[in-house]
């Protein structure tokens, strides 16, 4: 084995100094028209790090806005930043004006139409209005389906599926639903046996520091129909801190308005728990190898050319082109 490794150690060695010298040959006067090559290949070493030192001192590490993964900050990063907000920044102006200029006029028509009394009501939100802010409206159906209970399991798996679990043979429930074999013809025991029960669990929620309404971190049962395959929910569990023990189980066979209050709690949880996946899954996930390789990498690096989208030559105006 050490032998092996000894003689792998040596030939890696002798290729490395037999491997031609890298030359300062500069990068306009190359006869190869990519423009793209890794740090072994690059053309002008010294005139590289330079330029990387550069990115570096003007592309610095700060607090995020919303206080997860690190921001950029420095001369060279506030720059691409300022020019990024030229695109983006105009369009939201816009909408926000006419958010201002049409919000007064939907208040005076609710008002007309003797206010949001009952859920229905909430459709007059978007009964001819915001026509510039929002002229396409909620999604098709929302404001037909909304009491559907196919529409809110749809919305599980259309937000956060993945914290939608299956629960297996082996696994404890976390509550009884009496009613389950009403509601589907089968168990929660036979349920979980035959793999049709699934779990979305937010009680972690329930830890977070409540407004002057009681906050409440849901449980929520969902199956596969045996009959119809659709994927429906079956138990709703609102969870407060310090009053487990009291937590009532909410299922279609309650009230629909005590039904109804169940769901929208758990579309609370979720879209609380959205937001803030949004910003780690997505802008951390990608923002913190993104920063790394503008302060680590040469511009003619392969890499910089997936960041900079499809834009083939090298930019050097900012350090790196506009995100």
């Amino acid at each position: 084995m050490i032998k092996s490794v000894l003689a792998s150690f040596l030939l890696a060695t002798s290729a490395v100094r037999a491997s031609p010298a890298l030359t300062e040959r500069s990068l306009d006067t190359a006869s190869n028209n990519d423009p793209f090559a890794i740090t072994q290949s690059a053309r002008n070493p010294r005139a590289r790090a330079a330029e990387i030192e550069v990115k570096r001192k003007g592309w610095q590490y700060s607090e995020y806005p919303m206080g997860v993964a690190y921001y950029p900050t420095g001369t060279l990063a506030n720059k691409t930043i300022a020019k990024d907000g030229e695109s983006w920044l105009p369009p939201i102006l816009e909408i926000q004006g006419h958010i201002d200029e049409e919000g007064p006029k939907a208040l005076e028509n609710i008002k007309a139409k003797g206010g949001l009394n009952k859920l229905e009501d909430y459709v007059n939100l978007y009964d001819g209005q915001w026509e510039h802010a929002f002229p396409d409206g909620p999604f098709p159906g929302m404001l037909t389906n909304f009491t559907d209970d196919r529409l809110f399991s749809m919305m599980r798996l259309s937000a956060s599926p993945y914290r939608i679990k299956r629960v297996k043979p082996s696994d404890n429930l976390l509550f009884d639903v009496k009613e389950a074999k009403s509601i589907t013809g089968l168990t929660l025991q036979q349920l979980k046996q035959q793999g049709r029960l699934f779990l979305e669990d937010f009680t972690e929620m329930k830890e977070l520091d409540p407004t002057d309404k009681f906050g409440a971190g849901c449980q929520s049962y969902f199956y596969i129909h045996p009959k119809s395959g659709d994927f429906l929910p079956l138990a709703i569990r609102p969870v407060v801190k310090n009053r487990e023990n009291a937590a009532l189980v909410y299922t279609p066979k309650d009230e629909p308005t005590d039904w109804m209050l169940a769901k929208l709690i758990m579309n609370q949880n979720d879209g609380w728990h959205a937001t803030w996946a949004h910003i780690t899954q997505s802008h951390s996930a990608a923002e913190a190898p993104y920063l790394a390789a503008i302060r680590t990498l040469s511009e003619d690096h392969p890499v910089m050319k997936i960041i900079h989208r499809g834009k083939f030559l090298p930019d050097r105006s900012s350090g790196a082109s506009p995100r």
